[in-house]
């Protein structure tokens, strides 16, 4: 984690200073990243450069990887909660199965109104982030398609595409990870239901208590109601990137 933090952090400064110094060699003169400021000192210039180009490539690039990381963060930590739920069921010892159930089922219930709660809390992020994302990709083909940019664009191109692609895959495949844990508790708890032979009462009393883990609903994180957050998502999303990808062409 602490990688990745010092990633996002150092990446807009790696980036600015490699399409200035791009642009020192080439001797391009681009008044755009200074708003129309312009000086005749090559220092100055190459300064001047990176400091705008660093401030755009932490807009675009580091607050929303900072904020896609915190989100990934927080759908981690109930999922890992899932997963310690559906390992203690796995591992009761016979003598004592239904006390634990008991508790484990008190766990669970705790842990599946606080993922109700992140679910109703993330709607809005969600939407938001994946929408730029998406905003980038769609923008960034268009031009991609028209234009025929310089290795300084590629360089700008390139840094937006592979935020977005990063952004949509790390939350889509850890928000999918919520729902496979409660399928994954489910099944577990269905087979041990199975190997019971509904004999004595105490047995009947533990089967009582794993039926309530079968009756519990899989939760699905969305972005903002319309889209569900799962694996098969990734796969019509940039199918649909490809489609759009092909009308801009057929239109050009």
């Amino acid at each position: 984690m602490d990688m990745v933090l010092f990633a996002v952090f150092i990446l807009p400064l790696v980036l600015a200073g490699t399409y200035a110094t791009i642009g020192y060699k080439e001797k391009k003169i681009s008044r755009f990243w200074t708003f129309g400021y312009m000086t005749q000192d090559p220092k100055h210039r190459i300064l001047m450069d990176i400091a705008f180009l660093y401030i755009y490539f932490t807009v675009y690039l580091e607050y929303p990887c900072l904020i896609a990381f915190s989100l990934y963060v927080l759908i981690r930590n109930y999922g890992q909660f899932l997963l310690k739920i559906s390992e203690s069921i796995r591992n009761t010892t016979p003598i004592t199965a239904t006390e634990q159930y008991v508790n484990i089922l008190s766990d669970y219930n705790s842990v599946e109104k606080k993922i109700h709660l992140l679910k109703g809390t993330l709607l809005t992020p969600l939407l938001l982030i994946l929408s730029v994302c998406f905003c980038n990709l769609y923008t960034t083909l268009s031009f991609a398609i028209h234009w025929q940019p310089s290795l300084q664009h590629i360089l700008v191109t390139c840094s937006n595409v592979c935020t977005g692609i990063v952004i949509i895959f790390s939350l889509t495949l850890i928000s999918d990870r919520i729902p496979e844990y409660m399928s994954e508790i489910k099944t577990t708890t269905g087979f041990l239901i199975d190997n019971y032979n509904h004999h004595s009462l105490k047995e009947l009393e533990t089967i009582v208590v794993l039926k309530k883990f079968k009756k519990k609903e899989v939760v699905y994180l969305t972005a903002g109601g319309v889209v569900y957050l799962k694996r098969s998502f990734i796969l019509s999303a940039f199918g649909a990137l490809f489609t759009y990808g092909l009308l801009v062409m057929n239109l050009n």
